[in-house]
Parts: structure tokens; C-alpha cells; sequence
């Protein structure tokens, strides 16, 4: 400890009067400056939490706990700094008509029906090719429609539902898990299933950065004076999520990236063996079912179309709002809240939380000013709370799978 304190005292005072005094404004500086700004925002117990990470307790239950942890205090911080913004916020919300509160639960719902066809249109490609691929050819035409598309366009309606429950639950540990075990149930083996959602992710996240580097594009062109005074960092984060895409779609398009994805897995897992094995099933479903996706040119394009039709609705919630209270224009902050989640998707935040909010005000609080506090609000509240309730509804109600009541019931007779 001692050490400590005669190490890090003098280089963090020196350090601190050489960015305030001499230090140039430039992009290092300001990224110091954020990141200082973050430590000491965050209460060091936080830190502490952290290291349950090296506690031998479940490893779903750990990182749940962790990241609530995190969010509650988080939570509690912001509420007690921002008081009177959060107030007055509220104050505001109230005065919303009832009908545009609809107007968002209706856009809000609408992007989970969005999800539902690209669960259906994913599932339905799989079981094609698994189809084809099996060595009597009147099987495939003898399969009913529920034997071929396991995962109807209302059942994947209800996989969306299904798992957002479990997002906000787990803060985003066990959406990926909810989707296997509801294809699961539904015919499509846990294989599959991963490599499913693996290709779905990627195509989302490459839908994300479309939308987001389009729009930054516009918006620079444009003379947006928040973009362009944040270009620098725009820049840096729609490169970082580039690369990520770049290597996904590596993985799962090519044989050989894959093969040495798995080389370099083995030599970062070498002394974990059990997770090796996981992660290496993983990658290969990924590459698996990442072959047979980008091969149906119209499948994927109206995967891609879904996953755009997502992200707007999700983007609407917010536009509606501020016309109705700032009579800011739609298209503008559709555009900005694309840039807004694609430099929020490469910050590492539990389910997002936090990042978002930061981005959000950083570009929208010059426009609307406390406004920005409000559809910060309403926008969790339509994207997580209410998705959250309906998909407990489905939860509980499907609990139990109709065919597996059915089987039971045979048993017992």
C-alpha cells in the first residue's frame, strides 16, 4: 500500500497539471480527459464487484449479478447528481397526450414483429438446406409446413417477446441462450440454434453500421455541428466496428478463418479446456450455418431488410417524441440515433446501459436541451419495459410447450 501511494501520488498530480495546463486539445487528450471523468464517477466499490469474476459460483448467476450490481448503483448516482434534470424530466413526460404515447408502444411492438420475420425467414433457410441435404429427396416434399418451418412467422413473433424478457432479466446474458431453447422446443437441435443466432447477430450488427455510417456521412455533409465536432471519436468507433464485422463475417463465410480463428482459440484457452470446447462448437455452427445463409441471396436481403425495419422502429420512439415536444425534424434524429448505437455498440456496458445514454447526450442535449433526459426515458421504457412485461406474459403462458403437454398426456394414458 505504501508503495503504491509513493508511486502513483506524484505521477497522478503531475499528470493532472500537465493535462490542465500544458497538455493540447487533441483527440488523446480528450480521450484521457473521458476516461478520468469515468473513473471518478464510479464508486469504487464498483471495482470490487468485479472481482467476483475469480469467485467459483455459476457463471450465468456471476455475470447477472455483476452487471445488476453495476446498474443499480449506477442508477442510484445518476439520480442523486441529476436530481432536478430527472424532475423536471418527469414533469414533462406527464404532459405527453395519451396518443402519442400509443403512437411509441405501437413502433415499439412493431420492431419485435420485425424480429419475429427474421426469426422465421432464419429457421425457415436452415431447415431447407437441412432438407436437402438428407439422401431420400421425397422426404423434403412429404414434410408438412410445420415439419419444414419449425419457427412460424408468429412464433418467431413470440421468440422475439420471449427473449426480450430475458434481456432486461439478465441484462443480455441470456438472450442468445433464450433463442437456442426456444428453437429448441421447437424442433431445431442447440447446433443449429447457435449457429442461427450467431448469422442473425452478425446481420443485425451489419445493419447498425450501415444505417450509422450512412447517416454520420449525411450528417458531416450536412454542416451537423454535434457530429462534426465529435467526428474524430465517430471516426475511430465506425472503424472498431467495422473490424468486428469484418471478422465475423470472415468467420462464418470462410473455411480457413475459421480453422485459424480455432488455432488462435486454442492458444488463448489452452489451459481451459471445457471452454475451448465450448467456444469451438460455437464457431463452428457459426461458420456452419453462415455458409448456408449467404449462399439465398433473396433470404438475405430480406433478412437485411427486416433487421433495417428494426432499427428504425427502435429509432422512431425517440423522433416522435421530440417533434411532438422540440419540433425536431424525424429524419434528423433517425440519423443521429443511427450514428447514436452504432458508437454506443463498440463501448463495452452491460446490455448497452450507460453507453447509449452518454452518446445520446452528447449529440441530442445542444438541440433539445432537458428534452434529452425525457427521451432518454421513454425510449428505455418502450424498448425494454414494455417488451419486458409482454414477453413475461409469453413466459409464463408457454411455460410448458403445447407438444410437450400432448407427449405427456400419451404417457400417462
Amino acid at each position: 500500500m505504501l508503495v503504491c501511494m509513493v508511486v502513483s501520488v506524484p505521477i497522478g498530480v503531475a499528470a493532472a497539471i500537465y493535462l490542465e495546463e500544458f497538455a493540447p486539445q487533441n483527440i488523446l487528450t480528450h480521450f484521457i480527459e473521458v476516461c478520468i471523468n469515468n473513473l471518478a464517477s464510479i464508486p469504487s466499490i464498483l471495482f470490487g464487484l468485479l472481482g467476483l469474476g475469480k469467485m467459483d459460483i455459476k457463471k450465468n448467476i456471476k455475470k447477472v449479478l455483476i452487471r445488476w450490481c453495476i446498474i443499480l448503483l449506477a442508477l442510484v448516482a445518476v439520480f442523486f447528481w441529476k436530481r432536478q434534470a430527472i424532475t423536471e424530466s418527469l414533469g414533462e413526460i406527464k404532459k405527453i397526450p395519451w396518443w402519442l404515447n400509443v403512437l411509441m408502444a405501437i413502433f415499439a411492438v412493431a420492431n419485435l414483429f420485425a424480429v419475429g420475420y427474421m426469426n422465421s425467414r432464419m429457421t425457415r433457410g436452415s431447415e431447407e438446406a437441412f432438407c436437402a441435404e438428407e439422401e431420400n429427396a421425397s422426404v423434403k416434399k412429404n414434410k408438412n409446413q410445420e415439419k419444414k418451418y419449425p419457427v412460424t412467422f408468429m412464433r418467431g413473433v413470440v421468440c422475439a417477446f420471449f427473449c426480450e424478457f430475458y434481456r432486461l432479466l439478465t441484462l443480455g446474458v441470456a438472450t442468445g441462450l433464450a433463442q437456442i431453447y426456444y428453437y429448441k422446443r421447437h424442433g431445431i437441435d442447440a447446433g443449429r440454434g447457435t449457429g442461427i443466432c450467431l448469422v442473425q447477430y452478425t446481420v443485425q450488427k451489419m445493419a447498425i453500421g450501415i444505417l450509422g455510417l450512412i447517416s454520420f456521412v449525411i450528417l458531416l455533409l450536412g454542416g451537423q455541428k454535434e457530429v462534426a465536432k465529435e467526428s474524430g471519436w465517430i471516426l475511430l468507433a465506425i472503424l472498431a466496428y467495422l473490424i468486428v464485422i469484418a471478422v465475423l463475417m470472415a468467420i462464418s463465410m470462410s473455411e480457413k478463418v475459421m480453422k485459424l480463428a480455432l488455432k488462435l482459440l486454442s492458444l488463448l484457452l489452452k489451459k481451459r479446456p471445457e471452454k475451448l470446447e465450448e467456444y469451438s462448437g460455437q464457431i463452428r455452427a457459426f461458420n456452419q450455418e453462415g455458409r448456408v445463409v449467404y449462399r439465398d441471396r433473396k433470404k438475405i436481403i430480406m433478412v437485411f431488410l427486416s433487421s433495417f425495419i428494426k432499427q428504425i422502429c427502435w429509432y422512431m420512439v425517440p423522433a416522435v417524441m421530440l417533434y411532438y415536444t422540440n419540433h425536431m425534424n424525424i429524419l434528423l434524429t433517425l440519423a443521429m440515433m443511427s450514428v447514436v448505437l452504432l458508437v454506443s455498440g463498440v463501448m463495452l456496458a452491460p446490455a448497452g446501459v450507460g453507453t447509449f445514454e452518454y452518446c445520446f447526450s452528447l449529440l441530442f442535449k445542444p438541440l433539445v436541451g432537458v428534452a434529452t433526459i425525457s427521451a432518454v426515458i421513454l425510449y428505455r421504457f418502450y424498448t425494454w419495459i414494455i417488451p419486458f412485461f409482454l414477453g413475461g406474459i409469453i413466459v409464463a403462458y408457454f411455460h410448458v410447450p403445447k407438444n410437450d403437454k400432448k407427449d405427456s398426456q400419451k404417457i400417462s394414458a
